[in-house]
């Protein structure tokens, strides 16, 4: 475990010496793939990462979420195809605690990134990127009120933070991965 943590830590330490947003195809691949192999320290890996996150610059925090977005979408294949049920009743160490892990730190991230980033990275393409492909699960009424006005009111960044009482809000998201 120790050496998948400290080869993580390296991965996530070279992330910031590229330009932003801080990430690279194969910086992506890579941490995925380890994450994937020592899933029976998913805890720790994730704690690792939500770390690097807060401590990174806004200028690399949305490297950080191609990251945590490639590893969960590889646990939540895992998890399906080894018939693991993702929710909080998970065992520790299964792809689907790490899943459930993430879920529950995506408030926090998004909340984060929208505060922090900067204007010209890709935050409008990474929200859209969650409605379209229904990654946001009840997380999207956790989001900060502030967020919901940052952005030009008919695009669908702008609806995706709105609340399901807004005339904007036209598709409810589905969970989170599931």
């Amino acid at each position: 475990m120790s050496s998948a943590v400290a080869e993580l830590d390296g991965y996530l330490h070279s992330m910031l010496s590229l330009k932003p947003p801080g990430v690279s195809g194969s910086k992506i691949n890579g941490i995925t793939s380890l994450c994937t192999a020592n899933v029976q320290s998913e805890s720790v890996l994730i704690q690792k990462i939500y770390t690097h996150f807060k401590r990174a610059p806004g200028t690399h925090k949305l490297g950080v979420l191609y990251v945590v977005d490639s590893v969960t979408r590889q646990w939540v294949e895992l998890a399906r195809k080894a018939g693991q049920q993702i929710g909080g009743s998970a065992p520790d160490g299964t792809y689907a605690a790490g899943v459930n892990r993430v879920t529950e730190l995506l408030p926090v991230l998004m909340t984060d990134i929208i505060n922090n980033a900067p204007e010209d990275q890709k935050v409008r393409v990474l929200l859209d990127m969650n409605q379209t492909q229904y990654l946001l699960q009840g997380g999207k009424q956790k989001l900060p009120c502030s967020a919901e006005y940052d952005r030009p009111r008919h695009t669908p960044a702008w609806r995706c933070l709105k609340t399901p009482k807004s005339p904007y809000h036209e598709t409810p998201l589905s969970p989170l991965y599931l």
